[in-house]
């Protein structure tokens, strides 16, 4: 999220109001974590309205559904934006995308990442769908092709062979340099026989493999519409972030609680009180957001086994040098179950949920 327009509001303000949504996120949703989403979709509410400072309690309150309903809105257009651009049926595409937010309602697993989510249940929706109803096997192995590469490469870390990767990929992304190198890559049994043939060393090879392999990854990833998780960083992308957790991690606030000038940590400094809570960081994620932002989660659990959750907004310049645009700590969220005799309304595949009926499912 970006800094906001002092003419719109002031810093104290602002604090407030988002605090208000974040704190009425975690405790109507419980795990479900939209709470940051609600909070982006509010400050848009805010640019386009041009008013916020004056707003109490109650309108605030009022405001809480509008919101909501914006958030479940760019669900179902992320989902049946993907789902079309697969099968290029609006039907089947409105379809799944209602089927992947009741799925979305009824999970009793904590979502972290819900946008990930969406994606990944939509795939496996369509996957089904193909298979069950024996139509387009040529999309349905497509489809779980996709789904295999997907998995290798951020499971494994690893690019399967080229010829899968070849009615997968646009003509453009296979007439890169990146591919290209990867073809001849592949053709040698060995790293060791590469390094030969190019008259390099076995060093130089490898770390012309890993970057190689890393910017392809994540380049093939893009390209088959993913924009969460580490997979797709590519390899500058990818050390510039594991630089900035490393050294968020050594912020230490002196006594008047700046940033220790040792440890470099001025261009930190929003981030002194919230890096408190993380002595080390257990696992993270990273979401894109447009215009070069990411939204980065990052994650530890105590000894006490109590988690701890933050989201730091960056930008990430041509230079891949990191700007920090907002940091903040998570409040847990929850799950909910979708009632069995509570179906989601359909108009040409279209989800009409409301904040009410949202609600009602809430409360069953």
């Amino acid at each position: 999220m970006q800094q906001t327009n002092t003419s719109l509001i002031d810093r104290d303000s602002y604090d407030e109001v988002m605090d208000f949504f974040r704190e009425t996120s975690a405790e109507l949703f419980q795990y479900l974590e939209i709470a940051e989403d609600l909070v982006n979709q509010a400050y848009l509410f805010f640019l386009k309205k041009g008013e916020a400072q004056d707003m109490d309690q109650q309108q605030l309150t009022e405001l809480f559904p509008q919101i909501v309903e914006k958030v479940f809105a760019e669900y179902r257009k992320l989902c049946f934006g993907y789902c079309l651009g697969k099968t290029k049926d609006p039907e089947i595409a409105g379809d799944i995308a209602q089927e992947t937010l009741a799925q979305l309602l009824a999970s009793r697993l904590p979502i972290r990442n819900v946008r990930q989510w969406i994606r990944q249940v939509a795939h496996n929706l369509l996957c089904a769908y193909y298979q069950e109803n024996h139509q387009d096997r040529v999309l349905y192995k497509k489809l779980g092709i996709e789904c295999d590469i997907a998995h290798q490469i951020l499971d494994n870390e690893e690019l399967p062979a080229p010829e899968l990767l070849a009615d997968l990929l646009p003509e453009e992304l296979k007439s890169s340099p990146d591919y290209q190198e990867y073809l001849i890559l592949k053709q040698y049994s060995s790293l060791e026989d590469y390094a030969r043939a190019q008259n390099i060393s076995y060093d130089v090879a490898k770390r012309r493999s890993k970057k190689l392999l890393r910017d392809l990854g994540a380049k093939t990833l893009l390209a088959l519409g993913w924009e969460d998780g580490p997979g797709i960083l590519d390899f500058n992308q990818y050390t510039a972030i594991q630089k900035f957790m490393r050294e968020i991690l050594t912020i230490a606030p002196t006594d008047d609680g700046s940033p220790d000038a040792k440890a470099g940590s001025h261009k930190y400094e929003v981030l002194v009180e919230l890096m408190q809570s993380f002595p080390k960081i257990d696992d993270w994620g990273i979401v894109m957001l447009g215009q070069r932002r990411y939204r980065l989660t990052i994650f530890h659990r105590t000894e006490a086994k109590e988690p701890h959750f933050a989201t730091i907004t960056i930008r990430l310049t041509a230079r891949n040098s990191i700007e920090i645009i907002e940091g903040r700590k998570n409040r847990m969220a929850g799950v909910f179950k979708l009632p069995a005799n509570m179906p989601l309304l359909m108009e040409k595949g279209k989800a009409v949920l409301t904040f009410d009926e949202i609600m009602n499912l809430l409360n069953r």
